[in-house]
């Protein structure tokens, strides 16, 4: 059986609206709300461009998103062990 990612979903429309204004994005670029339970927020982020390679050890990603607690933009880090 597979598990299902509930830390990911579709933002709403107002949300992604504020959000790809604040984040420099246009209306069509597809944006994810993520929910972080530990700080019970949740923020909202465009899908990432992963490049074509990657050097073994460094697949730390970093991404801008807009913050729906503090209406903010951020930086979240991204890394993969």
């Amino acid at each position: 059986m597979c598990a299902h990612d509930t830390s990911v979903s579709q933002p709403t429309n107002v949300q992604k609206h504020v959000a790809a204004r604040a984040l420099d994005h246009p209306l069509s670029t597809k944006l994810f709300e993520l929910k972080v339970p530990e700080c019970l927020d949740s923020y909202i982020v465009a899908a990432p461009l992963a490049p074509s390679y990657t050097p073994p050890g460094h697949a730390t990603r970093g991404f801008k998103v807009y913050s729906t607690q503090t209406n903010t933009v951020m930086f979240l880090k991204d890394t993969w062990s």
